[in-house]
């Protein structure tokens, strides 16, 4: 799909210059609040594609029906909802994310049965009960600007055994945060592996965004990764 790149680069300037800029949880949760009813045009303009992917993934590996229990971590205004209906998922999903102005536009969406607000912290247990999900997603919500990656821990807790776990994200590094993010990651997924609560089933590279305005060329796309684990 071609994009119209002087769109793309008004909403990513929006995205990465106003939405993703206070360092602080009141900021960032203002911010989201403020630019929740225009998200989605934002991301439709700049080609967003991780959703749509991890969905598919979520399928696949999760092998999910009518009787499966999904969650959405980060659930934003519920794109990856929409995009699991749209692959004909008929079973539960719920969400759970920081923005109450987000999760209006993912209630108005009728696709979720429960929509929880909370802002993840580092190594924080989910506000979920104790409720056990088939499969559990997060979709572009790790990241140095947003959820630390200790908290990847927390999603084995609520996900039965067997249960698939995506994590999709950005692996462009701009910043040294950026580094020291992916390399966080990395190191929180091998620890989880080798103490035998989970296990790599794919790593699948794809295209984060369809426009790249980090690199010199920005009708590029900007590299992403859905990391597709199980719960051992």
């Amino acid at each position: 799909m071609s994009l119209d790149l002087e769109k793309a680069k008004v909403a990513w300037n929006l995205i990465y210059n106003d939405l993703l800029v206070s360092d602080t949880k009141e900021g960032l949760l203002e911010c989201y609040d403020r630019h929740a009813f225009r998200y989605d045009q934002y991301i439709k303009d700049i080609g967003y594609n991780m959703p749509a992917k991890t969905a598919k993934l979520l399928m696949e590996y999760g092998s999910l029906g009518p009787e499966s229990e999904v969650l959405d971590v980060g659930a934003g205004t519920g794109i990856l909802g929409k995009e699991l209906h749209n692959l004909g998922y008929t079973g539960k999903i719920d969400g759970l994310d920081g923005s109450s102005g987000m999760l209006k536009v993912a209630e108005s969406r009728k696709l979720y049965r429960n929509l929880v607000q909370q802002f993840l912290t580092a190594d924080c247990a989910l506000d979920i009960g104790d409720v056990m999900y088939d499969a559990i997603a997060s979709v572009g919500v790790f990241s140095a600007l947003q959820v630390g990656a200790s908290v990847a821990k927390s999603l084995f807790n609520h996900v039965k055994t067997g249960g698939v776990v995506i994590i999709s994200y950005r692996v462009i590094e701009t910043t040294t945060s950026d580094s020291e993010f992916n390399a966080e990651l990395k190191d929180t997924i091998k620890s989880l592996c080798d103490k035998g609560k989970a296990s790599v089933i794919a790593e699948h590279s794809t295209d984060l965004y369809g426009v790249n305005f980090f690199a010199g060329d920005p009708s590029k796309p900007c590299p992403g990764m859905c990391l597709c684990l199980r719960k051992t």
